[in-house]
């Protein structure tokens, strides 16, 4: 006909028990076509269709082709009012079982004479095998970029797309004999991150142009070239300390100002500073300084701490802790309401000799105390971070943690280099009242919050009972005040009114340590009972052998590494895990859930997480007979998510 360019195709049929090579290296080629011997040919092309690939009883990955192999083609005729030889040099590797391995060379010629062009009887055939080629550009697809880390022998790979993921792949072709492993596979929401070792580890792959096949599902193939480069000093996948990760940590204790936790103490402090109307600019510096000092010297003290027992385990939000918490903040919302006056020890003020050395002392403390009520909070927004410095350096661990510091103080730092923030509020009035019964549900919120984490950790009646127990403390709050003032009442003299009320106060620190020692015995009692039962369905490490078994036996297996101090796994398993329209479709398509609890520090898992680009918990890794390397899943997980995920992949 008149056509510029004739679509053809090169098949080659395999036999039973032999495959063909897809990538080459260890001796091996991948096929290769040159019409070097052709007539009236401008120009031949040739397309490789996507691999199979699949992991043998003797856990070696294999790529390959399988039954056939349909190259298709494009000839580019010099003359199309001639005829056109095409005669091409066709090269590869057949294997038998992937062991017995030899050169093939294969020489086959079409001729197409000049005239009538017309649909030859296996056009249809050449159309499907073209449609079925990795498309060079999709809509919904894109590659953000490629990092050739070759200090680590890594390649990472960062793609968002916006569909349903399923059964993933990853092919690279760098042009020479350069052996990746299977990539390990991260999804969360439309981001997917893909980590391959680059097996040969003497090849430097940054700057250098990669062939990219990327499959995310049965429909979804994109093939594209891409310029690999240098890890940028803001990355996080590095094993080494970067920037990336002291920004993240910065912005991490940046928002934990902003947490239910967290977010009355600051609230507090700017009352603190305008119930006294528009302070002098100086006196403004001069107190929040006070209390950066002590954000910064809590986290160098618990920097030393976490230092000391790196080894040894580390438990971030123990139950204990949070009781302790519900009562301090109990006391801090009978001060707001005005009928309890949290003030320092005699001895504390003997010591500071001073009312101003008592109110810098103050300050201290509550830079002290933010850093004591952040941290419930650290565990969900700063697992990363912190999990990476439990597994780095002493060095790591001080650099991370005072980055944290450097965030949590940044409101402070705000107002120490525009006080004009604070100086612009209005004088004293109604308003501090309202602000005072906002501070008042504040604390309230806060209180709940706290005990939504130890609901997630123990049983509802334990909650009940420490409710009952925090609502008793709280009355005898409320009768000391009305003691206190009716002693202050009596027409006495006043050191007779100080015994007394002196006296007053040590039975309600007597009261104070009995409604506290006894709710935390409960609820540490309550606690360890439910973990005992739960350790009997989980593990410490994570049993390989108990998911290749599973894989062998064609069943998926997820396996989710957690810990009792972790809000977001406790959310995901009571809302999802446990949901029982999950469990069912987990049955039906044959899924295992295997256990690892992580709420000890343990360097097994963390060095597993880590080569997934993961540093902290919670971690969910699905493993299918397809996907026999892994894929993560989202740290936060909903049932939609969830049914997506089982159809798509756990086939």
């Amino acid at each position: 006909g008149d056509k510029p360019e004739i679509r053809g195709a090169l098949e080659i049929k395999i036999p039973r028990g032999y495959e063909i090579a897809a990538v080459s290296g260890n001796q091996k080629q991948k096929p290769q076509v040159a019409f070097v011997k052709s007539e009236n040919l401008q120009q031949g092309i040739s397309f490789r269709p996507v691999p199979t690939r699949f992991l043998t009883d003797d856990g070696k990955d294999r790529i390959v082709f399988l039954n056939s192999l349909v190259m298709p083609l494009i000839y580019k005729p010099a003359d199309i009012k001639k005829t056109m030889v095409v005669r091409a040099d066709v090269a590869f590797t057949l294997c038998k079982s992937g062991e017995e391995c030899r050169p093939i060379y294969l020489q086959p010629e079409l001729k197409l004479v000049a005239g009538s062009g017309f649909p030859s009887a296996v056009n249809n055939f050449i159309v499907q095998n073209f449609n079925a080629l990795p498309q060079t550009e999709l809509k919904n697809v894109s590659i953000d970029k490629v990092v050739a880390d070759d200090d680590n022998h890594l390649l990472h790979i960062y793609i968002t797309y916006d569909g349903d993921v399923g059964n993933p792949d990853i092919f690279v072709s760098v042009g020479e004999d350069v052996l990746f492993s299977r990539p390990r596979i991260s999804v969360n929401g439309k981001r997917i991150v893909a980590t391959l070792d680059i097996l040969d580890k003497d090849i430097k792959l940054a700057g250098r142009e990669l062939e990219l096949t990327i499959k995310l599902n049965k429909h979804t193939v994109l093939r594209s070239r891409y310029e690999a480069e240098e890890p940028s000093v803001l990355s996080f996948l590095s094993d080494k300390l970067s920037l990336g990760m002291l920004l993240l940590a910065v912005l991490g204790g940046f928002i934990l100002n902003f947490m239910p936790c967290v977010f009355p103490v600051l609230s507090l402090k700017l009352l603190s500073i305008t119930k006294f109307g528009a302070q002098r600019e100086k006196a403004l510096k001069k107190n929040f300084l006070l209390t950066i000092v002590g954000i910064w010297g809590a986290f160098l003290f618990l920097s030393s701490c976490l230092a000391f027992v790196k080894h040894l385990g580390y438990s971030i939000q123990s139950p204990v802790f949070v009781v302790v918490m519900l009562f301090v903040i109990a006391l801090f919302w009978a001060q707001v309401n005005g009928f309890y006056q949290i003030r320092l020890p005699q001895k504390l003020q003997n010591l500071s000799h001073s009312q101003g050395n008592n109110d810098r002392f103050l300050h201290v403390m509550t830079g002290v105390l933010i850093v004591v009520m952040s941290t419930p909070c650290t565990g969900p927004y700063l697992g990363t971070t912190i999990g990476f410095a439990l597994a780095g350096s002493v060095a790591d661990i001080f650099a991370i943690l005072m980055a944290v510091a450097l965030g949590l103080s940044l409101p402070y730092i705000l107002v120490i280099l525009m006080p004009d923030i604070v100086i612009m509020l209005p004088k004293p009035g109604e308003w501090m009242n309202k602000l005072n019964r906002f501070m008042s549900w504040m604390l309230f919120l806060t209180m709940l919050w706290l005990f939504s984490v130890l609901w997630a950790q123990i049983d509802t009646w334990p909650c009940l009972r420490l409710a009952l127990y925090l609502s008793l403390f709280l009355c005898v709050v409320w009768v000391k005040h009305l003691f206190t003032l009716r002693v202050e009442s009596f027409d006495e003299p006043e050191d007779v009114k100080l015994i007394v009320l002196k006296w007053a106060n040590r039975v309600f620190v007597g009261i104070f340590l009995l409604f506290l020692c006894g709710s935390i015995w409960d609820v540490q009692h309550e606690f360890t009972q439910k973990r005992l039962i739960d350790q009997k369905n989980t593990n410490d490490v994570i049993d390989f052998q108990r998911v290749t078994d599973e894989l062998r036996a064609g069943n998926s297996v997820i396996v989710r590494v957690g810990a009792n101090w972790c809000l977001t796994c406790l959310y995901n398993d009571q809302l999802v895990f446990g949901n029982i329209s999950i469990k069912n479709l987990m049955a039906e398509y044959h899924i295992k859930l295997i256990d690892v609890d992580w709420s000890n520090y343990n360097q097994e898992v963390l060095d597993f997480m880590a080569r997934y680009g993961r540093k902290g918990v919670p971690f969910y890794i699905l493993f299918t007979p397809n996907i026999p390397e892994g894929m993560v899943l989202p740290e936060i997980m909903s049932e939609v998510d969830m049914r997506k995920l089982i159809r798509n992949i756990a086939k």
